[in-house]
């Protein structure tokens, strides 16, 4: 009696884990009129499992009327983590108010370790995103559902987004917010278009807005950039030697190493790495709507970086204000060369930006006659130039 009772149990049990898993691959078959009855199907209540943000509980009911991002992710997280950069873009957004993060932790395999627990106890109180509180208690069917049906590879973050309703409007969001952080809000395939159709090109406010703490302030001040990449640590001490010779002179610019090797800060790893996984997620996005018969300024400029051979040109410079589309490529020794150059004209050059130096710098020789142009002196205090090679000429004072 007690077998056939056992068997009738599990049974039953297959039958009602079944139909768990099918009303979870119809979530956005069916009409729902809030995102109570996902939520709750979703979070299959065993024992007693909450929610909660930092130390309070939140309720599944504090989530109605909100678009939720579900972020899926393994228990443990290491200080450079996209999760926190994600984290960091959402919550000093201002469509954060009608926004929930949801963290949930996935374990790496199908049982829940004590160091993953304890992880994830340590966490959850201290992320500022809701989470769930005892992620172990969860359903294996929604565990397993989350794995098959949801684009989740273990060890990967991934954000699903579901609107008010319940429904999930995008499978995984993560490159969108990787590149525009809250602005992507509702988070969308269709905004994702939008969003390309403002970036026609691959600018350094969308290379570095969000990733470097400085940034914002530079672009207010006007201040000129000049992002830096070689996997040769003697160029690059070489560029950063001559950067410091034209800042004695005058040119007002910031130089940022963004090359992939050891640094010595916690801050400048994180700026590397982040940029990194932002070019990334650029080109991941860019491959999801390109059309094979157009060309794609933005995955081309972006295919290069990420593909750029430090070996054959040594390194690789863009030169650029943040608040302005306008920028220039430079590779290698030809940078290395205008640098120099620059640094020769001394004090002729002075009231030149860095970038219209480093334009004019280009051509190999300056011109081969020698000419004399007279000017009134308020005019000879800034540069003048030469009207053929567009090069500063030296300045003396003439007494009538």
């Amino acid at each position: 009696m007690h077998t056939r009772l056992s068997k009738q149990v599990e049974e039953c049990s297959t039958q009602i884990e079944e139909r768990i898993y099918q009303r979870l691959r119809n979530i956005n078959t069916e009409t729902h009129q809030d995102n109570q009855e996902v939520l709750q199907l979703l979070f299959s209540l065993q024992d007693d499992l909450l929610l909660q943000q930092y130390s309070r509980q939140i309720a599944i009911t504090d989530l109605k009327e909100k678009v939720i991002l579900l972020l899926l992710s393994k228990p443990e997280l290491s200080p450079t983590e996209p999760f926190h950069f994600l984290l960091q873009q959402l919550y000093h957004h201002p469509s954060n108010t009608n926004t929930e993060i949801l963290w949930i932790p996935i374990p790496t395999s199908q049982k829940w370790t004590e160091e993953e627990k304890q992880t994830v106890n340590f966490s959850s109180n201290s992320l500022p995103c809701i989470s769930v509180k005892r992620p172990w208690l969860m359903s294996p069917t929604v565990l397993n559902f989350l794995r098959t049906e949801w684009p989740y590879r273990d060890s990967e973050t991934m954000v699903a987004v579901m609107d008010t309703n319940g429904k999930v409007v995008n499978m995984n969001a993560m490159d969108m917010v990787l590149i525009w952080g809250g602005k992507a809000y509702p988070f969308t395939a269709s905004r994702e278009d939008e969003l390309w159709e403002e970036d026609h090109t691959l600018s350094l406010q969308l290379m570095l807005d969000g990733i470097h703490p400085e940034f914002n302030t530079w672009v207010k001040e006007g201040r000129e950039i000049c992002l830096l990449g070689s996997d040769d640590s003697n160029w690059v001490d070489e560029i950063n030697s001559l950067a410091l010779k034209l800042q004695n002179l005058g040119f007002e610019f910031e130089l940022i190493d963004l090359s992939k090797r050891t640094v010595d800060s916690m801050e400048e790893s994180s700026i590397q790495e982040l940029f990194w996984i932002r070019l990334e997620s650029i080109k991941r996005s860019k491959l999801k709507r390109i059309e094979s018969s157009k060309r794609d300024r933005v995955f081309e400029e972006v295919t290069e970086l990420l593909e750029f051979d430090s070996g054959e040109h040594k390194g690789w410079a863009v030169v650029g204000n943040g608040s302005t589309a306008e920028k220039e490529k430079i590779v290698g020794e030809k940078l290395t060369e205008r640098m120099r150059r620059i640094v020769r004209w001394g004090e002729h050059a002075a009231g030149m930006s860095f970038a219209e130096a480093i334009r004019i710098a280009e051509e190999e020789e300056p011109c081969e006659e020698s000419h004399t142009v007279v000017v009134p002196f308020e005019e000879g205090l800034r540069v003048v130039t030469c009207e053929k090679c567009k090069r500063p000429m030296k300045k003396f004072v003439a007494y009538q």
